[in-house]
This record gives C-alpha cells, structure tokens and sequence, in this order.
C-alpha cells in the first residue's frame, strides 16, 4: 500500500471544498427592491455569490436540484403571491455555472450536467447530475432518477479511473 505524501493533495484536503446543489433557489430569490425575480436572475445571483467564495480561496463545484432546470412548476414569489413562469434549460443552467466545474471539467457527460473535475493532480471529482429533465413538462414533475446515458457515462468513468489505479501485470 502506497502512502499519499503529494503535498498539493495534503493542501487540498486541508482547503474547504464546496460541491453544491442549487436546487429550489429560484422558488425563494428576490431582489434589492423586494420584486420577485426569474430563475435565471436568482441563479446569477448565486454565482455571483460562489464567485466571491472562490475569490476567498474556497473551489465551488455546482450540480442542479430536482427542480432547478426544466421545472413544470419554476415560480416567482412576491409576498404570499405566486406565478409560474418559464424554466432554465440546461444549456442555462451551464452557462450560468461555467466558472464552477463545467469550465475545468476533464470529462462531460452529453446527456446530462454530470462531469468530473481534477482539482489537484490524481484527485477526480466525479458530478453526478442524477435528474432527467426530458420528461418533465410531459410528466407533471421533476424526474431526479437520472438517465440510461448518464448511467453509461458513469460506466465509463468508473472503467477510466480503473484503468488509472489498478496496475497491468506483466506477462
């Protein structure tokens, strides 16, 4: 057995490492004026947020909620009233996020926003997006059960890391 004495990794495990959902942020996001604000509006918000995290030193990964991207019931709160309005879409959503994962992510998974980051050499961080949004407005809710596909990115990833820690043996 190996003992891990990578300084960069005994540092990594020193710092903070935040991976977060942002699930139901839109449900509850208002502005400085009190008014109720877009899903997109709540989540720019919050990375504005993660990015001042980030600028304290601290890495912030994101992941969306259940309910985060194509909800069939995304709203608008303002006082005790409510609206439905329209939802962010996944290509949204990693746009919004980009600084956090996406951007220096080693593998993305096609079908979902799973993906896996090195946040120091040797260390993957693998993302799991378990939600399946294709099928929410037609069910009536959000799906978080995930996908064939991202199952087989999730194969894949395993086999990789495999493939990275196991040693051949020689014939």
């Amino acid at each position: 057995m190996k003992i891990v004495t990578n300084k960069k990794l005994i540092h990594f495990c020193m710092l903070l490492l935040v991976c977060l959902s942002v699930g139901h942020l839109p449900l509850s996001a208002k502005n400085s004026a009190n008014d109720a604000v877009w899903p997109e509006t709540s989540f720019m918000i919050t990375s504005d947020l993660f990015q001042e995290t980030e600028e304290a030193g601290v890495q912030v990964y994101v992941l969306p909620g259940n309910h985060d991207i194509m909800n069939p019931f995304a709203a608008s709160f303002l006082g005790d009233k409510h609206e439905l309005i329209d939802s962010v879409y996944p290509k949204d959503f990693a746009d919004i996020y980009n600084n956090f994962g996406y951007l220096e992510s080693i593998y993305r998974d096609p079908n979902s926003l799973s993906y896996v980051v090195e946040p120091v050499g040797g260390l993957w961080l693998v993302c799991i997006d378990s939600n399946y949004y294709s099928g929410n407005y037609n069910n009536g809710y959000p799906w978080p059960y995930g996908s064939v596909q991202t199952f087989h990115f999730l194969l894949d990833i395993m086999f990789q890391l495999f493939l990275a820690v196991i040693p051949m043996p020689r014939i």
